[in-house]
């Protein structure tokens, strides 16, 4: 049945009546246009035409309000049924409406996140405040000695709406607006909360800020730092800026920041092997393939290489000897039989990097990709005090702050508040076996110390030693530096 009522005045009233009628006579099935003497369309059940002076207002709730009534019948049969239930939000001012799990605002087409105190009980936690733009960082909301009913993650103000859990990971979006930095970085700080329902109210945690730096997957890309200006610690100046690669040796396809550790060097080596299966710097060895021919040996016997195992242009372990691509266990204080200090840099103590001097062959020694090379002891101290000066981290004079962040096992320094270092501890060179991961970190230089070190910067939370030095049969990180 179709009926056409025609009105001009008061109409509001007979909507009422309209409903009440629809709604208390059973059997009755009807179309109804109310404001106008239009018939309603096939597909509408209630037309209503304004007079250009009223419309239709929906029922006026709070948040409040609203999660007592949707605590009703959460979990009952009503839960699906109420789909298509229509408010407006007097917390947010927002309509809002039901799609069978939880609350829509149609606020510019986006959830608004409603207001609510920040609870300390509620928190947001991940491994680290920092990641890249390729990457995705995993978060957790949590309420202390409690769970609570529902989650909405809030990213930068904005709700995520297809997400109702504990957990959640954030992929920057591909139109991410980053600023540029005064050193020529680009990133964004990125606040993400998350509101959760308990017993019918909202309560929320802080901010959990991360540092998101532009790089690119795959490839080294440059993070700028403050230098003093020719390393001098005298000079008093940071007018220069430095390149360093974006992540260890090793971590250009990681797109998890939790697993950011990289390889592990034994000094003076060049990336061998396949880089996947075999490679004496892969972190994930096991105790068979440490050693030479895949033989499982008493850890502590020598397997140093001999001269017969070198090449005598290079340095470095031939293919076919029975140790190229694996750790070399020693407890001698290299990897090689006969020292040799110019397999990494030009063997003396200067701020230089290894230049491609063709009587040192560094193109093929050098496990950084093309553009990029170890940097020199004094390189690593221009970025901290300059020379090759030790002290705790807010000791740094570079211009370049040195700030100890991040959970175990994923911890070390953020400098510049750009380049992160990780604590991704050492491979002992007798054993092999991995120690100190998220403790402290050990990463080379280019420099040689004497016959059995070589130089290199380590750090823990209490300071950093720039003028550190390790047996080169020992496996550290490599951090990369723009030529």
């Amino acid at each position: 049945m179709k009926t056409t009522e025609t009105r001009t005045k008061n109409w509001w009233k007979q909507a009422i009546a309209v409903f009440a009628f629809l709604v208390l006579t059973p059997g009755v099935y009807a179309q109804v246009t109310v404001g106008s003497n239009k018939e309603p369309e096939s597909f509408s059940v209630l037309e209503l035409i304004s007079n250009n002076k009223t419309g239709l207002r929906m029922p006026h709730l709070t948040t409040a309000e609203r999660n007592k009534m949707t605590t009703a019948f959460i979990g009952s049969p009503e839960e699906g049924l109420a789909k298509g239930l229509t408010i407006y939000n007097t917390s947010i001012d927002c309509m809002e409406f039901w799609n069978g799990k939880k609350w829509i605002s149609t606020c510019d087409g986006e959830c608004i996140p409603d207001p609510a105190d920040v609870d300390e009980n509620a928190s947001v936690s991940s491994c680290l405040p920092y990641m890249f733009t390729y990457q995705t960082m995993n978060l957790t909301a949590s309420y202390a000695g409690d769970t609570p009913d529902s989650y909405l993650w809030i990213v930068d103000g904005k709700c995520i709406l297809d997400n109702n859990s504990p957990a959640y990971a954030y992929t920057p979006p591909t139109n991410i607006v980053l600023e540029e930095d005064d050193l020529g970085n680009w990133k964004k700080t990125v606040k993400i909360t998350c509101q959760m329902g308990k017993d019918g109210n909202i309560v929320q945690a802080a901010d959990y800020e991360i540092l998101v730096i532009k790089a690119t997957k795959g490839i080294l890309s440059p993070i700028y730092v403050w230098a003093l200006k020719e390393g001098d610690p005298d000079a008093g100046e940071k007018s220069d800026i430095v390149a360093f690669a974006h992540v260890n040796l090793g971590d250009e396809n990681v797109t998890n920041p939790c697993d950011l550790a990289g390889d592990l060097y034994q000094w003076g080596r060049e990336r061998d092997g396949n880089g996947t299966t075999t490679g004496h710097f892969r972190r994930n060895l096991t105790d068979l393939d440490v050693l030479p021919n895949g033989i499982a040996q008493d850890p502590t016997e020598s397997f140093i290489a001999e001269t017969a195992d070198l090449d005598a242009t290079t340095g470095q372990v031939l293919l076919t000897s029975v140790q190229y691509g694996k750790f070399i266990k020693s407890s001698s204080s290299d990897w090689r039989s006969t020292p040799k200090y110019d397999l990494w840099g030009d063997g003396e103590l200067n701020y230089s990097l290894q230049t491609y001097n063709p009587t040192w062959k560094i193109l093929t020694n050098n496990p950084c990709p093309t553009g990029w090379k170890i940097p020199s002891v004094k390189q690593w101290g221009a970025i901290f005090r300059g020379g090759i000066i030790d002290g705790t981290s807010s000791s740094s004079t570079s211009g370049s702050t040195w700030t100890w962040f991040g959970t175990d096992p994923v911890k070390g320094y953020k400098v510049a508040d750009a380049l992160y270092l990780p604590a991704a501890g050492y491979r002992l060179g007798y054993r092999g076996s991995l120690n100190y991961r998220g403790t402290s970190g050990y990463y080379w230089s280019s420099t040689a110390y004497d016959s059995d070190y070589s130089y290199g910067p380590f750090f823990n939370k209490f300071g950093v030693i720039i003028g550190y030095f390790s047996l080169r049969v020992t496996g550290q990180s490599v951090r990369c530096i723009k030529e």
